[in-house]
């Protein structure tokens, strides 16, 4: 891979006032480079610097004055880059001032003077030679200001945007039009190009980078009392916004998710679309393996692009008014030339070509392109894949490599090595343990089929272990994980069996996608896929579009969901389908008691406003409970919605439009793949009285207080379980440590739910068993003991009952460290 970067920073400009001059963009260019040079992936060779204090390469002076820089875009890359063929990013920093004059946009070189535009660099200029390298990425940073601003000010204005969105370039913005980008003399960087390099490291696909910097970039100002300032990502055409900025930075979960991206638009005929995306897995990977899968789709989309780029060509002449006519014409003179020759030459010359094109021929063939159920097939493992971290070469790659064999015995002795503790150097008296449902799941699976006289049942966990927009779905999919794992080790390890058979779990990533969820459904409802029970989904559109599969033929219980058209559409003695969560509004009541009884605390009348994300059924279901329970005048009509656009000021005037509504509380009802959005409104409330701080259950996940932080600490949520709550007979609370990490809710849910299963399967009266375990679960007389409270369902809705709600509170623990704790048991 070939990357090349021109960096450019500028604090002194001769003709600009010492005031207008910079103090930390030579500083931010000089990180820049040694960002990409250490964890880029770009040679040193191949990044240029141009700042005040640059030195010469080759004895040419790389100081960015108007001629140097119109010589580097000119010349240089035309010299040293457009020769070399396999360009794959190529990046434009420049930190510095710039204008904007008759609606078009100029960098302002050392000795530019802005109000001459002769002495400064057009943007359509730079645009014009980057796009001579022919590179298959282009990637402007811009640290500067965006407005037609007075002399010195570092503005440009919008023709930046249309030049390089018509270009397809990938455009960073430090800030929105009209914005200022800021300094900040604490860390001796500019606030952008801070956060950019930590971004850049945690956020390489550009989707979730963009989100990174809308929040950070406007939460550093804030800490360092600096105005607000929101950077955005300007890129056509918009599935670009899923490929990564930095491939060696990319993640193995990132280069799955590129690989599924890839595979579905070369199935939908989306071929430049697909070779990109094939491109950057290409660049990305760190698997031999993968990496000539790469190569070898990207030669078989060259090949299909050969034959439609000449007919989209005739097709556009078609298509013009002129065309038809044309195309006509062309096709008659073909006509007329082949009936000038005798017809028998004709008819021979045609048959003798038939012959030749049938003689087989020597070549070399390329992999057929994946169909459906290929791409489908890689969501599905029983220890044969990886859906969690991917590519990493470690010994549990090394087991499922035996699985695959199948060697079981050498899987369960890798396995069994990648999970043993290891001591941990800050405290000798202490182990690490491997935080790895996945492998635990794997290991137990591999041990079964060891043992080959040992009879196994079957089951299916579906979890969001990649999702489009959300890469934080996997912590998701780990906390469900976590139960169903050590639910299944229970059971194996104890030799208690079901019966004299064992629990074998299959893990499926169904990206919290509908549409996916209903093709897995398809598989497992086969009698061949040997699943008696599916635990999934985890939102209550993905159990919908299951649920509707799964009905008279699999048993479905969800551990998450709480949408009440599961229990309204599958309703009765006959249905399959459970959920493992009470209904909304035990959960709604106790809020707002807890509500009502803190506000009048303080001699205060409840005034609640609501934010919450309208395409998220299971928060509708919340947030409609809890509107039943509140009293007309104790709500504030706000119009709030946690939509995934929202951007940190729009949350900064919503939040201000309901204070003067009178509001005195505030609820947050984000769809649990898009929290982010309710982050950037807890943040937005940090006037004074901050307004008090509820919030839905879909917020009770770790990653709230470790990505926020103070802006959520005292706020309030309802819950279904806490590792404090059962300290007599918790076995969650047991493997806590161990697991060494945040087992919640969801995990004791999911638990639950494979206790039941197994409970159901103990009951064999001579039935098909996946009707038995139908007819057991809707039984008035089941329970199954769990994580907490008996699991027990209600015979006609399938939902769960006899579990109580509680309360819990984000609180510090120091070190700028939160967790949640109980305040209130329903």
């Amino acid at each position: 891979m070939e990357n090349w970067a021109i960096i450019i920073g500028i604090n002194q400009y001769e003709y600009l006032p010492i005031e207008k001059h910079l103090k930390f963009a030579v500083r931010d260019a000089e990180k820049m480079k040694e960002f990409l040079c250490a964890h880029g992936g770009f040679p040193s060779k191949n990044v240029l610097l141009c700042s005040d204090d640059s030195q010469p390469v080759k004895s040419i002076s790389t100081r960015p004055t108007y001629a140097n820089l119109r010589r580097i875009l000119r010349e240089d890359i035309s010299n040293h880059i457009q020769n070399n063929h396999k360009i794959d990013n190529i990046w434009f920093f420049f930190a510095g001032h710039g204008f904007n004059k008759n609606d078009q946009d100029y960098l302002l070189p050392k000795d530019g003077n802005p109000n001459d535009e002769e002495t400064a660099i057009k943007i359509s200029f730079v645009v014009d030679c980057l796009r001579k390298c022919k590179a298959h990425n282009i990637i402007l940073a811009l640290d500067m200001c965006r407005g037609n601003r007075q002399e010195g000010s570092r503005g440009i204005g919008t023709e930046t945007v249309k030049i390089t969105e018509k270009q397809g370039i990938i455009t960073i913005f430090s800030c929105h039009l009209g914005g200022t980008s800021y300094e900040i003399m604490e860390l001796e960087q500019g606030a952008f190009t801070y956060t950019l390099l930590n971004g850049l490291q945690q956020n390489t696909i550009l989707r979730e980078l963009e989100k990174y910097l809308r929040q950070q970039v406007p939460e550093v100002n804030r800490r360092f009392n600096k105005p607000y300032q929101e950077p955005f990502i300007k890129l056509e055409p918009a599935w670009k916004y899923d490929l990564p900025l930095l491939p060696s930075c990319t993640t193995a979960t990132d280069v799955n998710n590129l690989i599924i991206l890839a595979q579905n638009a070369e199935l939908k005929g989306e071929l430049e679309k697909a070779r990109n995306l094939w491109w950057s897995v290409r660049g990305a990977s760190q698997s031999d393996q993968t990496t000539q899968d790469a190569e070898n789709a990207i030669k078989r989309i060259q090949k299909k692009l050969i034959f439609i780029k000449p007919l989209r060509y005739l097709q556009n002449i078609w298509n013009h008014k002129l065309g038809k006519f044309s195309l006509l014409a062309i096709i008659s003179s073909i006509i007329i030339i082949f009936f000038g020759q005798p017809i028998f030459s004709f008819i021979s010359n045609i048959a003798i070509s038939r012959i030749l094109v049938t003689q087989p021929t020597p070549s070399v063939s390329t992999p057929p392109p994946p169909t459906e159920l290929d791409i489908l097939a890689q969501r599905f493992s029983w220890g044969e894949k990886r859906l969690i971290d991917p590519g990493a070469k470690d010994s549990k790659q090394a087991g499922i490599d035996a699985f695959n064999e199948p060697n079981y015995l050498k899987a369960i002795q890798k396995f069994e090595l990648f999970l043993t503790p290891r001591p941990n150097k800050n405290d000798s008296t202490k182990l690490i343990y491997k935080n790895d449902p996945e492998a635990l799941i794997y290991l137990n699976n591999a041990k079964l089929r060891q043992e080959k006289n040992r009879k196994t049942l079957k089951i299916a966990v579906s979890v969001p272990i990649s999702h489009k927009k959300d890469r934080d779905s996997v912590n998701i999919a780990l906390e469900i994980l976590r139960g169903v794992a050590q639910a299944q080790n229970d059971i194996n390890q104890t030799g208690e069996w079901i019966g004299d058979a064992g629990l074998e779990v299959q893990i499926i990533d169904d990206s919290n996608d509908p549409e996916i969820v209903k093709s897995i459904a398809n598989e497992l409802v086969k009698p061949s896929s040997g699943v008696l029970a599916v635990i999934g989904h985890n939102t209550g559109d993905a159990s919908m579009a299951g649920a509707s599969v799964y009905q008279g033929k699999l048993v479905m219980i969800s551990p998450t969901t709480i949408d009440g058209r599961l229990s309204s559409k599958f309703f009765g003695s006959n249905s399959y389908i459970f959920r493992a969560t009470p209904n909304a509004n035990s959960m709604a009541n106790l809020l707002v008691t807890y509500i009502r009884q803190k506000l009048n605390q303080s001699k205060q009348k409840p005034k609640i406003a609501i934010c919450f994300d309208s395409k998220a059924p299971d928060q509708i279901s919340f947030i409609n409970e809890f509107k039943n329970v509140l009293g007309a005048d104790e709500l504030i009509n706000s119009d709030c919605e946690l939509r995934d656009s929202l951007i940190q000021k729009e949350a900064d005037n919503v939040l201000a439009t309901i204070r003067k509504q009178g509001a005195n509380s505030l609820l947050l009802a984000p769809g649990i793949n898009n929290l982010e959005p309710a982050a950037k409104v807890a943040i937005a409330n940090n006037d004074t009285p901050p307004l008090k701080l509820f919030g839905s259950y879909s917020l009770y996940t770790q990653k709230i207080p470790d990505s926020t932080g103070k802006p959520v600490n005292q706020l309030v949520l309802p819950g279904l379980w806490h590792p404090d709550l059962y300290t007599d007979n918790n076995p969650l609370k047991i493997e806590l440590n161990p697991w060494n990490a945040s087992v919640n809710w969801r995990t004791a849910m999911a638990y639950d739910v494979t206790c039941a299963i197994i409970e159901g399967l103990k009951h064999s009266d001579g039935t098909p068993i996946r009707l038995q375990l139908q007819r057991v679960l809707r039984s008035q007389k089941f329970s199954a003991d769990g994580a907490g409270e008996k699991v027990k369902f209600d015979p006609s809705t399938g939902v769960r009952i006899e579990l109580t709600p509680i309360l819990v509170q984000v609180v510090p623990v120091g070190n700028g460290n939160y967790k949640f704790e109980i305040v209130q048991k329903g």
